[in-house]
């Protein structure tokens, strides 16, 4: 879109519709206004800088939509969703979906008050598209129309096509806040912390490790008060995925928790390599997000594994001193 330039859009919606409006601009630099053609009623103002808009329509008629840019040329993402019957809002309501932004890969969803997964989930969704709210570590990055999930591909895994990619972030059907707590990040050269890595490592077997985080976070995920701590540490000397894993390489995931009086370590993921020369495709860990997926206000955490040519992502759930994998999705062709 040319630098100091307004463009316009006529979108029809019938009453009792709900419209879903989200501009993606560089610095967010793109503006928008929706006015009713009819009615000549401004249903979102230009200057109020949001750059997402959602409302059940009460007026038949065409819309008009008016993006107005600002001082440098840019690239602009519209997604305009307009459906009938719009996911419920209800925690434990009919349809919940969760996607990998980064893929598209389905991972399942919530359903009747229980996690469903993906292969199951896909009958549930197959009947129209559906707007994915998506949050990042940092809250809320996009709404992207989501299509139903085909299943094809080298590796035959229940994908939804999105309107456009979110990588760094997953994708839920609801509109509770899925973030009420966001993750703080804590200097991956804290001693404690790097102490921490250290001992999990050598429990392992891995006798004088090479300590490398990459990320921690600090975050509340019970919203009892209580924060918890996850550290990831990625330390693969052939790079990320590539073979073959060196001696003295891992990959970890830990969550430090407070249980009682005592600071425990949960392991979430514990990869280590102790000896050398194993032709082996090693994964590396990221945090995704740390929200709330199924409206119980509890946050679950998702994490991502990226290797050569193949990607896992997993939403776990850490009770006590255990944690369980609720939903997961990937390849690994």
């Amino acid at each position: 879109m040319p630098a100091h330039s307004q463009t316009w859009f006529v979108l029809w919606a019938a009453a009792e519709q709900t419209m879903s409006i989200n501009v993606a601009a560089e610095n967010n630099s793109v503006l928008f206004h929706l006015q009713g053609k009819e009615d000549g009623v401004d249903y979102k103002h230009m200057l109020d800088g949001n750059s997402f808009w959602q409302r059940k329509l009460a007026v038949s008629q065409d819309y008009i939509l008016t993006l107005d840019n600002g001082s440098s040329a840019t690239t602009v993402i519209i997604d305009v969703s307009i459906v009938d019957n719009p996911p419920t809002d209800t925690p434990g309501g009919p349809l919940h979906p969760v996607v990998d932004g980064a893929t598209g890969f389905l991972l399942g969803g919530w359903y009747n008050n229980a996690w469903v997964n993906a292969v199951d989930y896909m009958a549930l969704i197959s009947d129209t598209e559906r707007p994915y709210i998506f949050y990042g570590l940092s809250g809320e990055t996009g709404v992207i129309t989501g299509q139903p999930p085909t299943v094809g591909g080298i590796c035959n895994q229940p994908t939804v096509s999105l309107a456009s990619l979110m990588p760094g972030s997953i994708g839920l059907v609801g509109r509770w806040n899925a973030t009420p707590r966001l993750p703080q990040d804590v200097p991956v050269n804290t001693d404690v912390y790097q102490q921490v890595l250290a001992e999990a490592l050598q429990g392992a077997g891995l006798a004088e490790p090479d300590i490398t985080i990459d990320r921690i976070l600090r975050f509340d995920l019970e919203g009892d008060g209580v924060e918890e701590v996850l550290i990831v540490a990625n330390h693969l000397t052939a790079g990320i995925g590539q073979p073959p894993a060196a001696a003295g390489d891992y990959a970890v995931v830990l969550l430090r928790k407070i249980i009682g009086s005592d600071v425990v370590t949960v392991p979430l993921y514990l990869d280590v390599y102790l000896a050398g020369g194993d032709v082996v495709f090693p994964l590396r860990y990221e945090a995704v997000a740390v929200a709330d997926l199924n409206g119980d206000g509890r946050l679950e955490i998702v994490i991502a594994a990226d290797r050569y040519e193949g990607r896992q992502v997993a939403v776990i759930e850490s009770y006590g001193a255990t944690s369980q994998v609720m939903l997961q999705a990937g390849c690994r062709q």
